[in-house]
Order: structure tokens, then C-alpha cells, then sequence
């Protein structure tokens, strides 16, 4: 038998619970309808902030002291670019996070986990959940296939896209760009690129694919330089998006936006500029959960 814990939306959870709010600052998740029974556990979570990873800790306290069996899935990982130690005088963030996930003992689907180090960090147990998948699978975003060129928007993004790009209903050759920053990380040159020869016509889209927005700085330094090949649209579809403002930004000079309501409930918000679509990967994650 399978039961589910959704932490991200109260209402769609087979086990209910409470989370208690102390005077000190504590705060306490309760579950409130356990039995005895065994059970797999299926938690649907994600992790924004410190209090999401404390209520984990906490879970994965009593799912061990119960021996349950768990799945988790989690929409956004804090910490996911904090995957390497970048100074003995900081911590090594995305370990200390993944030590609590891996603490479940159980398998870990992340909606794009960034990288591969938390896959390493969990001993192998994160399978990724791919948001240009699910826009494959459940909207009509790349149905154009023949006319759309995939952009990445570094070197690092190009790699993780590539294996998409081959196994998917991409046509033609991923254009990706290079770029300089000053002192400051201030990007002040752009170059676009492909390992084929670049082929844009008219009734191209060029689509931007990154796995997550904050301030949208390189995302707004490169639409100039894709603008110049006059496609019929240029587009950025983002996994993650972190900030308002920076959504704001991109929307200002890409033609659309998509992104998911992963770290964020964008969708229940009424001023977005209205060439943003939010597509809600936690509904679409909730059905494979119930499945």
C-alpha cells in the first residue's frame, strides 16, 4: 500500500499533518493520522529555505524509527549550485543537504537537480525528473520540432542539454554561447556558437533552455546577440525560477517565458507580464505520485 505526504500542497495529502510553531523559533511537523500498518511513503516536497530542510530532518527521523519504505520528490533543491567546495572557509552546502536526503534511504526524483553531484552526494539514488520531458510529453510547446533551434546559454547548460537534444524531437544543431565577465561578473561579451554551421531561418524559434533564473542577468546579456539572426521568435524556458524582478527582466526581451512552479507558486499570481507561462510541474508530478 502507498501513501503520500505532499508538503508543498497540504490539501492533496493522503497523511495529514500539522506543523507547530514555537516561541523560540522552532518549528515541529506532526503527523496526524498514522497507524501501526506498514506502508511505502511517497513525500512530495521542496526545499526552499532551512525550515524546509529541518521539517525533513525531522521526517526522515520518524520514517526510520518506523521502518518505513519512502520515495522522495522533491520540485527544487537548495543549495544545488553550491555543488562544489569553493572555499575551506565555507561549507560544502549541496553535501550537507544531500546528507539529509540520503537519510531516508530511499530513491530521491528531483526536478532538475542542477548537476550530477547530488546524484554522487546520495550514493546514486537521484533520478532526475527532466522539465523539457514533461513539456514534450504534456504541452504543445515543441510541437513545432522542425522549426525550433535549442540555445544554451553557456558551455555548462550546453552539456546537460545535448543528451536531450539526441534522444528527443530535436532536429537541428544546438547553437550555445560563450561568455565574458569583468572583475565585478558582469557579463560584457557574448558569442554565439555551434558545432554545425548555424542555420536560422524566418519561421525559426530559438529557444533558450536553462535550468534556473535568479536575477536573469545572462539570460538578458545574450537575447541581443539571438535577436540579430531576425528568427520568428526567440524564447527562454527556464525550470526554476527564483525572483520576480528577474522574471520581469527576461520577460521584457524574450517573446515568451516558461517556467514551472518548482521553488515558487507563480501560477497563483495575478501581475505577471502576460508573455510568461507557467506550466505546473507539481500538479503534472502530483498525478505521477497518485499513479
Amino acid at each position: 500500500m502507498r501513501r503520500s505526504l505532499n508538503l508543498i500542497n497540504k490539501e492533496n495529502s493522503d497523511i495529514k499533518y500539522h506543523i507547530d510553531h514555537y516561541p523560540d523559533g522552532q518549528i515541529q511537523l506532526v503527523l496526524e493520522d498514522l497507524d501501526d500498518n506498514k506502508f511505502h511513503l511517497v513525500i512530495l516536497t521542496r526545499i526552499c529555505n532551512s525550515d524546509d530542510l529541518f521539517i525533513l530532518m525531522q521526517l526522515s527521523d520518524i520514517v526510520n524509527r518506523r521502518g518505513l519504505s519512502c520515495t522522495l520528490y522533491v520540485t527544487y533543491l537548495l543549495a544545488a549550485r553550491t555543488d562544489r567546495l569553493f572555499s575551506w572557509n565555507t561549507s560544502f552546502t549541496l553535501k550537507i543537504v544531500m546528507d539529509v536526503l540520503r537519510s531516508f534511504n530511499s530513491e530521491i526524483m528531483i526536478l532538475d537537480p542542477h548537476s550530477d553531484v547530488a546524484n554522487r552526494l546520495s550514493g546514486n539514488k537521484v533520478y532526475g525528473i527532466n522539465f523539457v520531458n514533461m513539456l514534450i510529453n504534456y504541452t504543445d510547446i515543441f510541437d513545432d520540432s522542425d522549426n525550433i533551434v535549442i540555445v544554451a546559454p553557456d558551455e555548462g547548460a550546453k552539456d546537460r542539454l545535448e543528451h536531450i537534444v539526441a534522444s528527443s524531437i530535436f532536429r537541428n544543431p544546438i547553437i550555445y554561447c560563450s561568455k565574458t565577465r569583468d572583475e565585478n561578473g558582469k557579463v560584457t561579451e557574448v558569442k554565439v556558437k555551434s558545432e554545425s554551421p548555424i542555420q536560422v531561418n524566418k519561421k525559426a524559434r530559438l529557444i533558450v533552455i536553462d535550468d534556473l533564473c535568479d536575477g536573469g542577468g545572462t539570460f538578458m546579456a545574450i537575447a541581443p546577440e539571438l535577436k540579430k539572426y531576425e528568427a520568428k521568435e526567440v524564447d527562454l524556458v527556464i525550470t526554476h525560477s527564483i525572483q520576480l524582478d528577474g522574471l520581469k527582466k527576461v520577460a521584457s526581451v524574450y517573446d515568451k517565458v516558461i517556467t514551472s512552479n518548482s521553488y515558487k507558486d507563480w501560477n497563483l499570481m495575478s501581475n505577471l507580464p502576460s508573455n510568461i507561462k507557467i506550466i505546473n510541474a507539481i500538479s503534472m508530478i502530483e498525478d505521477e505520485v497518485r499513479c
